[in-house]
């Protein structure tokens, strides 16, 4: 019985180049996070199985990254940068993004074998991000993300500026694939919740893979968190850009089409009709298709005809 046959790093290389027209290996298995189960990860005897299996999660995940729908709730004041720049804002995170276990692995206390510590924390300024969700449609999100200003009122009702925005994957990857250098450092993917100790578990032990160990803390979350159902965009600037770029609050994407890349508005179900319209009217001037444009209905009532017997 023969025994397996090592893979070497070069003819591994060669066939990688081969799996599949439109796939490029390193980005999607590397840097698409938690978009198809991990457990069915590559395996076979010879190099050509291993193919076998890597093809066939790479497509997976080509196809998640095709269907996926993604949602955001944002401020329409907010959003109105977004249509009048054309551009996708990323927020620096540790300034914007409350939790604390935001970019918690390069917060650790890290020590090499010889007992010599490391700081990575002048890497945090670097780290820029964009969260969306899964979920279509929650009461939460609507509260979380759509406030009230009471001083604006129309006729004495209230007034919420949460517009849901919906866009796909495919669409996001597109808009924020620059150039391959630009993505080695760049991440998307769904966020896995987990306790604070399974949290900690992951890093217990140690780390070998300091790049992967990082990619993966972008995308585990405390399970306090899980109604979000969040999916993310992450980059970690290189040292020089973080140092040039150390003032700035969020760095921007173009969009070259974001008629196309923004596919429907959704203003919040709490608003009167006058101001529904309001809000509605601005949006359309500011350039938004009205089909596009719609209220939640989240909490409308609509009731049915019930025959009771007696």
């Amino acid at each position: 019985m023969s025994k397996y046959t090592p893979i070497d790093n070069e003819s591994l290389l060669v066939e990688r180049e081969n799996l599949s027209q439109g796939i490029d290996y390193s980005f999607y298995d590397k840097h698409c996070m938690n978009l198809v189960d991990d457990n069915v990860a590559y395996s076979g005897n010879t190099p050509a199985e291993l193919v076998k299996t890597m093809k066939a999660r790479l497509s997976k995940i080509n196809e998640e990254i095709d269907k996926l729908k993604l949602y955001k709730y944002i401020d329409i004041r907010n959003l109105s940068y977004w249509l009048k720049a054309k551009k996708l804002y990323w927020d620096r995170v540790d300034d914007v993004w409350e939790d604390p276990y935001e970019n918690y692995f390069l917060k650790e206390k890290f020590i090499l074998k010889d007992g010599t510590p490391v700081d990575a924390k002048n890497n945090i300024p670097g780290v820029f991000g964009q969260s969306w969700t899964t979920r279509g449609e929650t009461d939460a999100m609507w509260r979380i993300y759509s406030k009230e200003d009471k001083t604006n009122g129309v006729n004495n009702t209230r007034i919420f500026y949460g517009v849901r925005i919906e866009t796909t994957v495919r669409k996001l990857l597109d808009v924020i694939y620059v150039d391959d250098s630009s993505m080695a450092n760049t991440w998307i993917g769904k966020v896995r919740y987990m306790t604070e100790s399974e949290i900690n578990q992951t890093l217990s032990g140690g780390v070998k893979g300091v790049n992967d160990a990082l990619a993966n803390s972008f995308f585990n979350k405390r399970i306090e968190f899980d109604h979000e159902k969040e999916f993310r965009a992450m980059t970690l600037l290189d040292s020089l850009t973080i140092s040039k770029t150390c003032n700035y609050k969020r760095i921007a994407f173009d969009i070259a089409d974001i008629e196309d890349f923004i596919e429907s508005y959704v203003l919040d179900p709490r608003l009167s009709l006058d101001n529904y319209n309001l809000l509605r009217e601005q949006l359309i001037s500011l350039g938004v298709n009205p089909a596009k444009i719609k209220q939640s209905l989240l909490y409308h009532f609509e009731p049915i005809e019930v025959t009771i017997s007696f």
